[in-house]
């Protein structure tokens, strides 16, 4: 949860968009620019929700097997036609997998480049060519020593997916969640 403390900004600009720009009864008024309580209410409204997606997002993936995720997405571009649900969720997989890594070695591109003083070049076109190339070449090599690691252990594209049957526990926490739901829902409209 230290992660949420980098949407701090986020969340004071979309607060501060939402005093500005929604209309109200103004509490301060200078000029064309002025606070509204509703506003307040909406920014604050907005700000929470994306707050309550981050912790759901948060519990879900240090809940969820990375497997079942995979089973999950795999299941979902079921219905799509034309798209191989297979590659697609193993794609995925591999993304969530190593964005991590990803983040890493940018970090670790960017670093260099400071030490190298190439922040205080003037063309921004060369600053770009300087930090964006050695990074996605970093990527590439990532994937392709990941492909040919793939390749060697075996790895087919048509490997079967096990088949999933709901249990108890599964059938209980869809209907808490229901339940949630229209709690949430007649609370919303009650209002």
């Amino acid at each position: 949860m230290a992660g949420i403390s980098l949407y701090y900004f986020f969340f004071v600009f979309i607060l501060g968009c939402q005093m500005v720009f929604s209309s109200g009864e103004p509490l301060f008024q200078h000029g064309q620019l002025q606070l509204s309580s509703k506003g307040i209410s909406n920014g604050l409204i907005v700000c929470l929700r994306i707050l309550n997606l981050i912790c759901l997002s948060f519990v879900l993936i240090h809940t969820t097997r990375s497997a079942h995720i995979k089973f999950a997405i795999a299941w979902l571009i079921k219905f799509v036609p034309g798209i191989p649900e297979k590659k697609v969720a193993i794609m995925l997989t591999l993304f969530l997998r190593f964005l991590a890594l990803l983040l890493i070695q940018g970090k670790l591109t960017r670093d260099a480049c400071v030490a190298r003083c190439i922040e205080s070049r003037k063309h921004p076109v060369k600053k770009i060519h300087y930090m964006v190339l050695p990074y996605v070449r970093r990527m590439l090599l990532t994937a392709d020593r990941l492909a040919l690691a793939m390749v060697s252990r075996g790895y087919d594209e048509d490997v079967a997916f096990p088949k999933q049957v709901c249990g108890l526990k599964d059938w209980l926490a869809l209907l808490m969640m229901i339940m949630l739901f229209l709690m949430i829902y007649f609370f919303c409209n009650n209002r």
